[in-house]
């Protein structure tokens, strides 16, 4: 290759970092980070929910998760970990859980316990975990996302909506991680 394609290609090479770099500043997604991993000793990614973490009205004990994590990457300074359902009958879904300013040496949040950080307020205007209870029909999808931040704090005073933490967490992410977990309701006999 020649002097003059190799500055073609070095040209090009720095086009399509600053086309990157543009899209993750308007709201693309972080680059993967595979050693980043949110994870559950209760259920794996992609496999149905256990009942004791839906929500009562469906026979279950609306207990949040237990919630594990490693390998956050480098320039971490806090987590903010989002429980959503893009299948609910509601116009984006419905926000079941929010959690921000979880400290970076934070590692799991335990099934039910003590949640670290503040709790964001949810579809059902609570500051809780707030268990599958999806309608009878479809499978829904619950997406729980942990994003690695690089702010050490979001929002101000006031709670913020789980719907603004999910803006703002993309916004701020170094990294993402997701654990997924399916739930349905069969329809009654007609």
């Amino acid at each position: 290759m020649d002097r003059d394609e190799s500055r073609g290609v070095r040209r090009l090479q720095a086009l399509f970092a600053l086309l990157a770099a543009a899209t993750f500043l308007v709201g693309g997604s972080p680059s993967p980070d595979r050693s980043f991993r949110l994870r559950s000793e209760s259920f794996s990614n992609g496999a149905r929910v256990p009942r004791r973490f839906i929500c009562r009205a469906l026979g279950g004990r609306n207990r949040s998760p237990e919630l594990h994590w490693s390998a956050p990457p480098r320039g971490t300074k806090s987590f903010a970990l989002i429980l959503h359902d893009p299948d609910a009958p509601a116009p984006g879904g419905w926000w079941h859980w929010g959690v921000y300013n979880i400290p970076p040496t934070t590692r799991s949040i335990g099934s039910g316990g003590r949640v670290p950080g503040s709790q964001a307020i949810g579809s059902s205007l609570q500051r809780r975990y707030n268990g599958p209870c999806p309608p009878p029909g479809k499978i829904h999808h619950y997406h729980f996302t942990l994003y690695a931040l690089d702010s050490a704090r979001l929002g101000g005073s006031a709670p913020l909506t789980a719907r603004e933490l999910a803006r703002l967490a993309a916004r701020h992410a170094i990294a993402e991680a997701r654990l997924t977990g399916l739930w349905s309701v069969p329809r009654a006999p007609r």
